[in-house]
């Protein structure tokens, strides 16, 4: 789509960042990931532009959400805990309330374990 406008590198957090901030726009998953990495608050305090790509809902499933049982316990999945809190807070403002979300992610201590899972 922006081919003939501009060039996209993907980096991942593991990854050594090289490029040009002077003509470059970072796109974040979360600006919790500029806490997270020293290198990120050192290139944005240094004048790197950035932008927070908001996550959404995938609508194809909301009929799935909608059909479940007021008061349903289930988990909801997501790569970090800041992610699935926000993932449950959109849902939430989607109108979708008569369940009882619960955050899962990685290296989490502890959550219900005998409820409906959510991916």
């Amino acid at each position: 789509m922006f081919g003939e406008f501009t060039t996209i590198e993907a980096y991942s957090m593991e990854d050594e960042f090289d490029f040009n901030i002077e003509d470059s726009l970072l796109v974040l998953s979360s600006t919790g990931l500029i806490e997270m990495d020293p290198r990120l608050e050192k290139l944005i305090a240094n004048g790197l532009d950035y932008v927070e790509a908001r996550r959404v809902i995938n609508h194809n499933y909301i009929s799935e959400l909608l059909n479940l049982p007021k008061g349903t316990d289930v988990l909801l999945v997501n790569d970090r805990e800041d992610t699935a809190c926000e993932c449950i807070e959109q849902l939430k403002a989607l109108g979708i309330n008569h369940i009882n979300y619960f955050p899962y992610y990685p290296d989490i201590e502890s959550y219900p374990k005998r409820i409906l899972l959510l991916q």
